[in-house]
């Protein structure tokens, strides 16, 4: 594997009022940050991943 290169900054996980994770806001800010970095870091601990489920963590992973 090679070394990591270039602006990878952590993302965060939107949620809605219930607790759930908001796709819409997610996918918006994927979709915004994408365009100006060379990679993301999705569900650390910036992105609340500790705190989902794995199933919540599995149901997410983006291609």
């Amino acid at each position: 594997m090679g070394a990591f290169k270039g602006i990878i900054p952590p993302v965060l996980t939107t949620f809605d009022s219930e607790g759930k994770i908001d796709e819409k806001r997610y996918l918006n800010l994927i979709d915004f940050l994408s365009k100006k970095v060379h990679g993301l870091f999705v569900y650390g601990t910036y992105g609340s991943g500790p705190l989902m489920t794995v199933n919540e963590r599995k149901s997410r992973n983006l291609q």
